[in-house]
């Protein structure tokens, strides 16, 4: 006997919960500026660039129903896009120094 999916779950995914999730995030940003040697070699420094970097900065584009992360997820396999208490991804800025002696 063979049992199909939707039987053995009692339920299937009905077309009026599904819709298209698509969503464009920008993730990461980093601008960076190289100090020319010219002007940072008279302190004894080989090379200096400094950047400055965020993480996470904003979704441009989502479905208005949908009022969270699209990345955040409560869980796995069936159950994706199911938020719960799941915390949404963490948005973060920092500067970066690099120094070449």
């Amino acid at each position: 006997m063979i049992i199909s999916a939707e039987t053995y779950h009692g339920q299937s995914a009905h077309e009026k919960y599904v819709y298209d999730a698509s969503y464009v995030k920008l993730r990461d940003i980093s601008l960076t500026y190289n100090f020319k040697k010219s002007l940072i070699q008279k302190w004894g420094i080989g090379g200096l660039s400094i950047s400055a970097v965020a993480h996470n900065v904003a979704i441009l584009y989502r479905d208005k129903e949908l009022d969270a992360d699209p990345e955040t997820s409560l869980n796995t396999g069936n159950v994706q896009g199911v938020t719960g208490l799941a915390r949404p991804s963490t948005r973060s800025f920092g500067l970066n120094v690099n120094l070449k002696f």
